[in-house]
Formats: C-alpha cells, structure tokens, sequence
C-alpha cells in the first residue's frame, strides 16, 4: 500500500473515541494535519453524532468545513439505500433514530467508485466480534470498502509516533 492515495471517511464512534484518550492532544494533532491535507471526510450525518463529546467536536469546528461534506448525486444516495436495506439492523432503519453507519460505507463506497485511483476506506472503531450482521466492518466488506481504526490510520500516516 506504500505509495497509494489513501483518505478517510470517518464515522462518528472515531470521533468519540478520540475524548478521554491518553494521547487525545497528539491524536486531534494529526488528524488536524490529515484534514488540512485533504484526507479526511465525514458524512453530515456521522458528525451530527458527536453532539455527546463537546471537547473534540469544538477542537474540530475550526476544521468542519474542510472535511464535513454532503453528496448530493443520486448515485450516492442509491448507495446509502443499498446499504441501508442490506444491513437494516446496522442503520437503524426501523428505530426512531436514524443511525449514520449506512451513509459513511455509502460514502467510501461511492467515491471509490467515482474517484481512481484515490482509494477511501471506512474508520470506525467497531469489530465484528458479536452480532457481525449489525457492525459497519460487515457491511464494509459487503462494499468492497477496506475499513481500520483510527489508531491503525494514525499509525500508518504517522509511522514516527508512539502509538
């Protein structure tokens, strides 16, 4: 993967994780630096998930507009209800509440699709452990979309860190 165009569409369980970390100033350091490169995306719906970590969420606002970007093209939204009826249980497409995992695999999933040979893969920090059919790394695989952590991106964008 040495030499490949990477970016990120990042869901909003990264974002949370990021509050209380012991390196939670390194990390917001570099992934400030990932979206001041360009390599950072978040679907509209997974940032208004991370209302409940008021810290990271006001230490990125001088970011938002770099990086928090809606997709209007059809195709897209085709996609997020592709994935919303193939993993109906992950969207949470039958609760009061929509969930925002179905727009962030739509999201690498589409622009994969539309932007060669940039590859954008899926950070969340869910795992397919219990209940896979309800997990975004499940549907991501479904998608064809490659998805890590957020810690495993900062490690390999920043390999001269102690991670």
């Amino acid at each position: 993967m040495v030499g490949e165009d990477r970016r990120y569409v990042i869901d909003a369980s990264s974002w949370i994780s990021i509050e209380g970390h012991p390196a939670q100033n390194l990390i917001l350091f570099c992934v400030g630096k990932l979206i001041e490169a360009g390599k950072v995306r978040c679907p509209p719906e997974a940032w208004a998930e991370v209302q409940r970590c008021p810290w990271v969420k006001a230490w990125l606002a001088q970011y938002q507009s770099q990086f928090v970007k809606s997709i209007t093209d059809v195709e897209y939204f085709l996609k997020v209800g592709e994935v919303t009826g193939a993993f109906n249980v992950m969207a949470g497409a039958r609760r009061r509440k929509e969930r925002a995992d179905q727009y962030v695999v739509a999201t690498a999933a589409y622009l994969n699709a539309t932007s060669n040979p940039v590859r954008y893969l899926a950070v969340c920090e869910e795992t397919a452990a219990q209940r896979p059919s309800r997990k975004m790394v499940t549907a991501c695989d479904a998608f064809g979309v490659e998805s890590k952590s957020l810690i495993e991106v900062l490690q390999y964008e920043f390999p001269n860190e102690k991670w």
